[in-house]
This record gives C-alpha cells, sequence and structure tokens, in this order.
C-alpha cells in the first residue's frame, strides 16, 4: 500500500505557490476591481481547500483513528489556528481592497495612460 501523503504535501505546495501568484497578480491588477474580484474568489477558494486537505489528512492518521484525537490536536494546533487567521485575514483585506477607491496617482494602473508601467504577459483590461 503506497502513501498519500507525498500527494497531499505536493497539492499543499501547489495551492500555497498558487496563492503566491495571486497576491501577485492582485498587485498587477489593483485599478479593475473585476479582475481582482475574479483573483480574490479564486485566492480564497484555494486557501479553503488548502485547510480541508489539513483537516482532512489528520483523519487519516492511525492516531485519530484510535481515538487519540487530542494529540493531533495539540500538536497541530499552532499551524491550525495560523490557517485559519490567515484566511480571515484575507477575506478582510480583500473586502478592504474592493471598496475602497483606489488612490490619485500619477501613474495609471497597467496600460490606462500615458505614465503607464510596460505591460509584457498579463492585461487586465476587458473592453
Amino acid at each position: 500500500m503506497t502513501s498519500k501523503y507525498p500527494y497531499v504535501l505536493v497539492a499543499q505546495i501547489a495551492m500555497i505557490t498558487a496563492d503566491i501568484m495571486f497576491n501577485a497578480l492582485s498587485v498587477l491588477c489593483y485599478g479593475s476591481n473585476m479582475m481582482l474580484l475574479l483573483i480574490y474568489i479564486l485566492q480564497n477558494t484555494f486557501l479553503i481547500m488548502s485547510a480541508l486537505v489539513l483537516f482532512v489528512s489528520f483523519t487519516a492518521t492511525f492516531v485519530f483513528q484510535l481515538g487519540l484525537i487530542t494529540i493531533i490536536l495539540f500538536t497541530f494546533l499552532p499551524t491550525m489556528i495560523v490557517s485559519i487567521i490567515y484566511i480571515f485575514i484575507s477575506i478582510g483585506y480583500h473586502y478592504a481592497s474592493l471598496i475602497s477607491p483606489p488612490p490619485h496617482t500619477t501613474i495609471a494602473p497597467l496600460g490606462k495612460g500615458k505614465n503607464s508601467p510596460p505591460l509584457l504577459f498579463f492585461s487586465c483590461e476587458f473592453a
């Protein structure tokens, strides 16, 4: 019987990498609320899926099946608390960034204006 933990580890690393990429994309798309909303929905979905994978992997251990859940809880309680707090902080930040207007700057976001930074690979414009 093969172990499923390498697959869980790869899935967790992939979700963390996607979270980092979504954070970078949200900086690039700061002026476009529609793109930010789509990025934030995907990011929060990956964060919740990552936490669920973590909790489900706890139930598959022999310690959990023996009924010694307190050992798992005390061992991984900081991990669970940090992941839940990160999800709530991310949701709060996403809400605050979507309801606040973009600051008045001289640089236009992503190709919208004369002083905009050059765009090489990604565009946040729909029209």
